[in-house]
């Protein structure tokens, strides 16, 4: 198996965690899909694992296959990985607790 060392992380990995980039000299980039992937959120991998270490949506508890990284819009912080759902749901009421709270009324009135 051939590996690359990745320039953000400096861990060898096999190829295959390196996307394709014609302009390179190896033809992959220079940083592994991990360190692409968590790099706009200023996390390490460590903190990463940290965080899906359950596997579990901070919000609804699911399990899914991949988990996406949560951060609040207005102050950039990571809050924690949540199923796409529940990431959908948060962007689509603009992070707006009392959009939530008015459908939580609704669905209670309706039940």
């Amino acid at each position: 198996m051939q590996t690359k060392t990745c320039t953000r992380c400096e861990k060898s990995k096999p190829r295959d965690d390196f996307q394709n980039l014609k302009a390179s000299p190896d033809g992959k980039q220079p940083w592994c899909r991990l360190c692409h992937r968590l790099s706009p959120y200023g996390l390490t991998e460590e903190q990463y694992n940290a965080l899906v270490s359950d596997g579990q949506c901070h919000v609804c508890g699911g399990t899914p296959e991949e988990l996406v990284i949560d951060r609040g819009h207005r102050k950039g912080k990571v809050r924690g990985v949540l199923c796409h759902t529940c990431s959908r749901v948060l962007g689509m009421v603009y992070e707006n607790t009392e959009i939530l709270k008015a459908m939580i009324e609704y669905i209670n009135g309706n039940a």
